[in-house]
């Protein structure tokens, strides 16, 4: 019967994570203003669990404080080294991004963009494309053992790491 419903006890077990990439990534129309958290306090930071946040985003410790004491995350994107070489260097490059801002609860790598156009059946792949695909995969490769190894670091245990793949659907 609509209008007599009644909840005498509501017991929440789990929050799924809810993410905001804004914070610090201002619009380039300077008229909308700052994503600051003036901005996000009153529709958006009371509905998420995680914020999205540049790497190098330089927050009030009171802010910092205040956000952990609600049990919700930071998490800084970064990138790829384009002038990384060996998975050590991957390593220390993602690494490096706790020690500048050691509030931050985790990365997300951004982007791995994975460039497969498709390709029917029975084509004769050229060489110059097999050979850009296993320098591709190569990377990949390194980037997984780099990862692997992060994930291994007592450092980091506490830490969540997220990976995106641009325009992929993958994530």
């Amino acid at each position: 019967m609509p209008g007599n419903a009644r909840v005498d006890t509501l017991v929440v077990r789990a929050i799924p994570e809810l993410i905001h990439c804004g914070l610090g990534f201002n619009p380039a129309i300077k008229s909308y203003g700052l994503y600051d958290l003036h901005f996000l306090a009153k529709d958006v930071l009371p509905n998420i669990t995680t914020l999205i946040v540049p790497h190098n985003i330089e927050l009030s410790p009171a802010n910092v404080d205040d956000w952990h004491r609600q049990g919700k995350r930071f998490v800084a994107e970064v990138g790829i080294d384009s002038q990384a070489k060996t998975m050590e260097d991957h390593l220390h490059y993602w690494a490096g991004f706790y020690e500048k801002a050691p509030f931050v609860d985790g990365i997300i790598i951004n982007e791995f963009i994975i460039n497969n156009p498709s390709q029917r059946a029975g084509m004769a792949i050229s060489p110059e494309r097999q050979k850009r695909t296993e320098e591709e995969q190569a990377r990949y490769h390194l980037y997984e053992e780099a990862i692997q190894k992060m994930r291994a670091d007592d450092r980091f245990s506490d830490k969540v790491l997220y990976a995106y793949f641009g325009g992929s659907g993958k994530s």
